[in-house]
């Protein structure tokens, strides 16, 4: 009994990464770039920082499009690991950019 409550926690805490991973790149997109205009409304960015940081949003969906396009509409596991990490990327650039230094 104890050995298939032990297997059973394991199920889950292997599953619990790909539910993270699951969350979709534009949910996160979004989220970051409403990150961007609230800081330049706050004056936290000037217009050129705010584009910049956008842009590179931008490309994060151009990449995910293009690797949509490539697999006919489906992300394999490497894709999406890979799409995560550039958005946590832009998400610390995002963070050094707002805090002063």
């Amino acid at each position: 009994m104890r050995i298939k409550a032990i297997v059973g926690l394991g199920a889950i805490a292997a599953a619990l990464p790909s539910a993270v991973i699951a969350q979709t790149i534009e949910q996160r997109e979004t989220r970051q770039v409403q990150r961007i205009e609230q800081a330049e409304a706050a004056g936290k960015l000037t217009p050129a920082q705010a584009e910049q940081l956008k842009s590179s949003e931008e490309h994060l969906l151009r990449t995910e499009a293009l690797m949509r396009w490539q697999y006919g509409g489906d992300l394999s596991q490497f894709d999406r690991q890979e799409l995560q990490g550039m958005a946590s990327q832009d998400s610390a650039t995002i963070s050094r950019a707002i805090k002063p230094n």
